[in-house]
């Protein structure tokens, strides 16, 4: 009898715990459902991305700068555009927008951009809006500088203590030459940062940049140096790099080449250590520069020559055009006049290669004063009238103004003083009318000399016959 009871509560014992076995799976499945049909969270829209690489910000940057933007805006303002969009990059990384960072990978930058838009209206926190906007700003500025900048006034209403918004703001401003604009949005900076911070740097060198812009130089080598100190105390080598290199523009503007040069130097050293080639070839072209018009011929000669091997190793032909320019006015300056040629010629090739309009006039302007130098008055003509025929089809006044003042040398060595004095007059024409006022009174000096008794000709009137 015992044993049957056994029997029975053992029966019951298992029943029982099947029983809540089947319970457990069926409320298991009953979460499942109601875990499927609830809206997911941010983090699981970007759950299923999480484990796809995305590659270095830095090379996509890259990527996106060289497919959408024109190639032949000012290096600096490449280089701020393209540390801008790495910058966004890696924002996006670090909050988890992969599918943003997927389209950009792509280069799909339409679909990268109105996905973020759409992922502003879910996010909720002012500042975290205001960052997204930024990014979106910097993104956009890759195609169109009027959304960006909307972009990045939305930023700075969302939160107007962000110095990345009122920067870019304050950049765009001084681009377009509204100096109170970009004064205002640079000051935000200044007010919402501590005394000593990188962003106060930051806003001190764009003080910098906007003075320098209005020539107030005086002003902007002071914004500079006090920028410069607050980077040598934080070792921030990319911002030392840009400070001294602004520095060394201002003082060369001066005529001070001894501080010039140490502040070039010093950017020379700082881009190196960043291994930024590109920057690093521009500063040995400066330094170049500084020494040919210092007269220190020879070391002129050496940096030329670095910069070209760079330029020659990442096949920059407009550079090394550029290089082979300069060489031969400096052989020129050193009485080298076949080598100066030679050089003009190698420049001028590639000039025509590539269909640099403004680098083949001037290669022909220089190559018409060695022919007059050498007196082939014919060849020197020949390439003086070249020059002119294209500056005047670019509309580049200047130019045209120097070939017309250089055919008058011409024409006055080949003894026609006549069309020497035509062409010095066409040359102060057109510098009156673009209001060159300093260039026009050089020109003053050889029309007394030389066209006086030409004028007095001109003018004369002929006396009545008896």
């Amino acid at each position: 009898m015992s044993s049957i009871k056994k029997s029975n509560i053992s029966w019951s014992s298992r029943l029982l715990a099947i029983l809540l076995i089947t319970a457990v799976i069926a409320v298991i499945w009953v979460l499942k459902d109601i875990a499927i049909s609830l809206p997911k969270s941010k983090t699981d829209k970007q759950a299923g991305l999480s484990s796809v690489k995305i590659d270095s910000t830095n090379n996509i940057a890259k990527q996106l700068v060289n497919k959408f933007v024109i190639s032949n805006i000012p290096p600096k303002e490449k280089n701020n555009l393209l540390q801008a969009v790495n910058n966004s990059l890696q924002h996006l990384q670090e909050t988890n927008h992969h599918q943003a960072l997927l389209f950009l990978q792509k280069l799909e930058l339409k679909a990268s951009i109105s996905h973020l838009i759409e992922s502003v209206k879910e996010e909720e926190k002012s500042r975290e809006i205001a960052k997204i906007w930024v990014d979106i700003g910097n993104l956009q500025q890759l195609q169109s500088s009027q959304l960006a900048l909307h972009a990045y006034k939305k930023a700075s209403q969302f939160d107007d203590q962000n110095s990345n918004a009122w920067n870019r703001l304050g950049h765009f401003y001084r681009q377009q030459k509204q100096f109170a604009l970009a004064e205002n949005a640079y000051n935000k900076i200044l007010e919402s940062s501590a005394d000593t911070t990188k962003t106060q740097a930051v806003a001190l060198a764009n003080f910098g940049l906007l003075y320098q812009a209005q020539g107030k130089l005086d002003q902007a080598k002071e914004s500079y140096l006090k920028a410069l100190a607050i980077n040598e105390a934080k070792n921030n080598t990319a911002s030392l790099a840009s400070n001294n290199e602004n520095l060394a523009i201002i003082y060369k503007k001066n005529n001070n080449f001894d501080l010039s040069e140490k502040h070039y130097l010093a950017a020379l050293e700082h881009y190196e250590i960043l291994k930024q080639d590109n920057s690093s070839a521009s500063i040995q072209s400066s330094l170049a520069s500084l020494y040919h018009q210092s007269q220190q011929l020879d070391k002129a000669k050496q940096h030329y020559q670095t910069t070209l091997k760079i330029y020659q190793k990442t096949n920059n032909e407009k550079k090394i055009a550029s290089n082979y320019s300069n060489l031969g006015l400096l052989h020129q300056q050193q009485g080298e006049v076949g080598t100066a040629k030679d050089f003009f010629q190698k420049s001028l090739q590639i000039n025509q290669k590539i269909n640099q309009q403004q680098g083949i006039a001037d290669q022909y302007g220089y190559l018409g004063v060695l022919h007059r130098l050498q007196k082939k008055f014919t060849e020197s003509e020949a390439s003086h009238l070249q020059s002119l025929q294209i500056y005047q089809q670019l509309n580049h006044f200047e130019g045209a103004s120097q070939q017309q003042t250089n055919l008058g040398f011409l024409y006055q060595a080949w003894g026609k003083t006549k069309k020497a004095c035509q062409a010095w007059q066409k040359s102060k024409n057109i510098l009156i009318k673009i209001k060159n006022t300093n260039r026009a009174i050089r020109i003053e000096p050889l029309l007394e000399k030389h066209c006086q008794t030409q004028k007095a000709e001109q003018t004369e009137t002929p006396l009545p016959k008896e």
